[in-house]
């Protein structure tokens, strides 16, 4: 993940001040975030500990879709809420 990110980043800095520039810092920003022996970020401890609480938002998300698909069937039902209501 953090080696996309800083491809990612890489690509903003090409995309605001120069693409050369990107281009030329894309190994190095790449390369930094990379690591060499393999295992993660198990160095640092996480202070996050609500994982739980993430995966009930993206469940939350997923419902919201799932209504989101069926919005005009929603409102065919009874009339009281419906698309983009």
């Amino acid at each position: 993940m953090t080696v996309a990110v800083r491809g990612v980043l890489a690509g903003v800095i090409a995309e605001r001040i120069g693409v050369g520039r990107g281009l030329a810092l894309l190994p190095l920003l790449v390369g930094a975030g990379a690591d060499p022996i393999g295992v993660g970020c198990s160095r640092w401890p996480s202070r996050y500990d609500r994982a739980g609480g993430l995966a009930l938002v993206f469940l939350a998300y997923a419902v919201a879709q799932g209504f989101e698909h069926v919005d005009r069937a929603i409102f065919d039902l009874g009339g009281v809420s419906g698309p983009h209501a």
